[in-house]
């Protein structure tokens, strides 16, 4: 006579290796005021170097010298992204602007 077999649990090979079960908590939500952002010394620097090469940023400053950087430049009112790293490297906005509509007569 065969004994009826206890059907065993399924476990992650990722708890078996030291991970975590799938039941935990979540921490409680946090309360207080929301973090205020403050500007970075390297953000007052990097919106310095914007501004000498002609552009005006549009947002905060990305966090790396080589991502693009949402502007406007001063010249021609153009938005670019420059990157800090572009700007170090001498590129600027080449004012390319759109032609006036042909006046029609």
């Amino acid at each position: 006579m065969t004994v009826p077999s206890r059907q065993k649990q399924w476990v992650s090979l990722g708890v078996l290796f030291g991970g975590h079960p799938q039941s935990f908590e979540l921490p409680p939500p946090v309360s207080g005021p929301p973090p205020t952002t403050q500007v970075t010394a390297d953000e007052r620097e990097a919106r310095e170097v914007m501004r000498a090469a002609g552009y005006e940023p549009k947002g905060p400053y990305p966090g790396a010298r080589s991502m693009p950087w949402p502007s406007e430049c001063t010249d021609c009112g153009a938005s670019r992204r420059p990157s800090l790293q572009d700007i170090e490297r001498g590129v600027r906005c080449k004012h390319v602007r759109r032609r006036p509509a042909a006046s029609g007569a």
